[in-house]
């Protein structure tokens, strides 16, 4: 299994791949787990809202987990810390 982060923007948005490293895929920050800060303030509904408002511009980042399984994936679970304190979450997929 390989999991990135996407560093993208409001007006850029996502992109879905199968494969991290194609020249497409290079264009929309696939980034290391590890190498990435989640900026404060960056919550989806903010971007939507300008997005919305027509006030969107390619400095609102957004960020995005991209996961590559050879199996179908029915749940991911992300572990993160703000602030000092630890979170764990888990997304289930139907």
């Amino acid at each position: 299994m390989t999991t990135k982060v996407q560093v993208s923007n409001a007006l850029q948005g996502f992109f879905i791949t199968d494969h991290y490293d194609n020249q497409e895929s290079k264009k929309y920050g696939f980034k290391n787990k590890e190498d990435i800060t989640v900026k404060a303030g960056t919550a989806s509904s903010s971007y939507l809202k300008k997005l919305d408002d027509g006030t969107a511009t390619k400095d609102d980042e957004i960020y995005g987990i991209s996961v590559i399984h050879h199996e179908a994936i029915f749940k991911v679970h992300i572990k993160y810390s703000y602030l000092g304190m630890s979170f764990n979450e888990t997304v289930i997929f139907n």
